[in-house]
C-alpha cells in the first residue's frame, strides 16, 4: 500500500471509534436480555474485528464460507456455525476443522444433506452438530415449516 488512494485489496478502513461504540451498544442490548453474543463474521471478514466484539478474545461465531471458518480458525477461533446448507463435497473441510479442535456446527436444508452428513460422520468416526434450517420468511433457503421433510431430517 502506497497511499490510501491506491491500497490494493482486501483492504478494510474503520472509524474504529464508531467501532467501539457499535459493539458497546450491541453488547448492553444483548446483555439486557440475556443474549449471548454470536457474531456474523460475513461483512468485515475481519478477525481484529471480531476480536474487539469480543473484548479482546475469541467467542462463538457464525461464518457464510468455509474460507471463513478455516481463516478464524487459524487465529485461534474455535466455535464456528457454518451458516450455510452444507454440500457434501465439503465435509472433508469441515472434519479438517474439527481435526484442528473447532467445534464445527453445520446447517442442514434438505434430507440428502442430512444423509450425506450422517454417512460421512459414520465413516470418519466423527460427529459434527448439525441445525436443520427453516425457511421463515424469504424462500432463500432452509425448509418450510410444514414440510414433512423437516421431521425426516431430524431423524436422520
Amino acid at each position: 500500500m502506497t497511499s490510501l488512494r491506491d491500497p490494493g485489496t482486501p483492504f478494510l478502513a474503520l472509524d474504529l471509534d464508531r467501532v467501539d461504540a457499535n459493539i458497546a451498544r450491541l453488547r448492553a442490548h444483548l446483555d439486557q436480555r440475556g443474549v449471548p453474543l454470536r457474531l456474523h463474521v460475513k461483512t468485515a471478514k475481519a478477525v481484529e474485528v471480531a476480536t474487539r466484539a469480543y473484548g479482546g478474545g475469541t467467542g462463538p461465531i457464525t461464518v457464510s464460507t468455509l474460507a471463513e471458518a478455516e481463516r478464524f480458525a487459524d487465529a485461534g477461533w474455535t466455535d464456528v456455525l457454518y451458516a450455510v446448507g452444507i454440500d457434501p463435497h465439503k465435509l472433508a473441510r469441515v472434519r479438517a476443522l474439527v481435526d484442528r479442535g473447532v467445534a464445527m456446527t453445520v446447517l442442514l436444508d434438505s434430507l440428502a444433506q442430512a444423509e450425506a452428513l450422517a454417512a460421512f460422520c459414520g465413516e470418519a468416526g466423527v460427529a459434527s452438530p448439525a441445525l436443520v434450517e427453516i425457511d421463515c420468511d424469504g424462500h432463500r433457503g432452509g425448509v418450510l415449516p410444514g414440510d414433512p421433510a423437516l421431521v425426516e431430517i431430524g431423524r436422520v
